[in-house]
């Protein structure tokens, strides 16, 4: 099983702010493995859960919650990256 992880400058400039608690240390170090295996179990879970006269209803709503992470996500992730350059830069 082919699990590299390769490290970004986010990671990089997040940990002194993430890995000061211990508890949060192995979420952090492992973040983006255990987001994917939670989408992956989310997407075979809709697919076990396909029905075949509610086909058009089921990808319609699966339409709009990856529409709606999307925006949701997509909305945040510049704030967030602005933060995070702002207090690595307060820590220099």
């Amino acid at each position: 099983m082919f699990l590299c992880r390769l490290p970004s400058s986010h990671d990089f400039q997040l940990q002194h702010v993430v890995f000061a608690d211990a508890n949060f240390l192995p979420f952090a170090a492992n973040h983006r493995i255990i987001s994917f295996t939670l989408y992956t179990i989310g997407f075979v879970g809709f697919v076990m859960s396909l029905k075949k006269g509610y086909l058009k209803q089921q990808f319609g709503l699966f339409c709009w919650v990856h529409m709606t992470l999307l925006l949701i996500v997509v909305s945040r992730y510049v704030p967030t990256r602005r933060l995070v350059e702002k207090l690595s830069e307060a820590r220099l």
